[in-house]
């Protein structure tokens, strides 16, 4: 298995681009013990870069420390995503 997480501190990912964000230095835990917290955001500007987080006001960029690109979503959401779209134009 490969290991795609991208340190925020190499390279960003582009702008508006939902992707994976941890942050290694935070933990959860619980009884079957700690782990890392996963979120979906993408990188935005105003002003200062910052991270957009479904939920959550603007996030500082060095909050997190990892990012990594989400797999594309199922055939059958898009289908129906796509013939969503085109009833609303």
């Amino acid at each position: 298995m490969s290991n795609n997480w991208i340190l925020i501190t190499e390279q960003l990912p582009p702008f508006n681009e939902l992707v994976a964000l941890i942050n290694i230095k935070r933990a959860q835990s619980d009884p079957a013990g700690d782990y890392p917290v996963a979120y979906i955001g993408h990188l935005s500007k105003f002003g200062d870069m910052y991270w957009s987080i479904m939920g959550e006001r603007g996030t500082c960029l060095d909050y997190f420390t990892h990012w990594a690109a989400l797999p594309p979503f199922p055939k059958e959401f898009m289908d129906r995503f796509d013939q969503e779209k085109e009833t609303n134009i």
